[in-house]
């Protein structure tokens, strides 16, 4: 079974996962469209489209906003 297509990736950039630490785009799975999910650990690292687009430890935007800071080399 081929993964290919089976995900997006959420962000443009790698960043650390709340969880396992490991560098992460985030994956948007085709059958949880709500979730983006860690490619290493799998651990949901946030979920858009809810009343309240959180995660562990930092809200949606926030996210955003570290993902497309111009200024931060990574």
């Amino acid at each position: 079974m081929s993964t290919e297509n089976e995900y997006e990736r959420h962000y443009e950039r790698f960043i650390d996962c709340d969880f396992c630490g490991k560098m992460t785009r985030g994956r948007i799975w085709r059958d949880e469209p709500t979730k983006v999910k860690c490619g290493s650990c799998h651990h949901v690292l946030t979920e858009k489209g809810t009343e309240h687009e959180t995660s562990a430890n930092n809200t949606w935007t926030t996210r955003n906003r570290q993902d497309n800071n111009p200024t931060e080399d990574r």
